[in-house]
């Protein structure tokens, strides 16, 4: 009886799914994430959006650059790192994830440094940077959340605040 016991015990182990396990921890670690994230991008479409109407100067939005948001993109890069999952196709697409946020951190501190020196070719090569991680950010929600559907698992990139 108890080698039965055993057989159905290891046949009920067998059932369940390492990818809803990961994608549901991994939901769990990354909204959070993008609650930060959406500040960050409010703050600079308010930026984008002075900078394009000529409402600020230079000095101004290097200094908002610098004190506001670079930081946060920094943070958001980092703490985007830090998440490890386990399985490989989660893992495959939070790399996308992390690269994008890392790639919009440096584009911010390229942003920042050609408001100070005012180059306005050096801010266009960064805020050119700065679209393509927000289309990789993009790329990486639908891959992400193509993985969790079947689990009703979804990342929300503009969640309410």
């Amino acid at each position: 009886m108890a080698p039965l016991l055993l057989l159905i015990g290891s046949l009920v182990g067998c059932g369940s799914d390492p990818l809803q396990e990961d994608v549901v921890t991994y939901q769990a670690a990354v909204q959070p994430l993008f609650s930060r994230n959406l500040v960050l991008a409010q703050g600079f479409l308010d930026v984008a959006s002075k900078v394009k109407k000529g409402e600020t100067d230079g000095p101004a939005i290097a200094e908002r650059l610098s004190r506001e948001m670079t930081p946060v993109a920094d943070e958001l890069a980092t703490a985007a790192g830090q998440v490890e999952p386990r399985t490989p196709q989660l893992d495959a697409a939070h790399a996308i994830l992390v690269k994008a946020w890392q790639d919009r951190a440096a584009a911010y501190h390229a942003m920042n440094e050609a408001w100070a020196k005012n180059d306005p070719a050096a801010f266009e090569a960064a805020r050119k940077r700065n679209l393509q991680s927000k289309l990789d950010e993009e790329r990486y929600v639908q891959t992400v959340n193509a993985l969790g559907a079947p689990y009703g698992v979804v990342i929300d990139q503009f969640p309410n605040p």
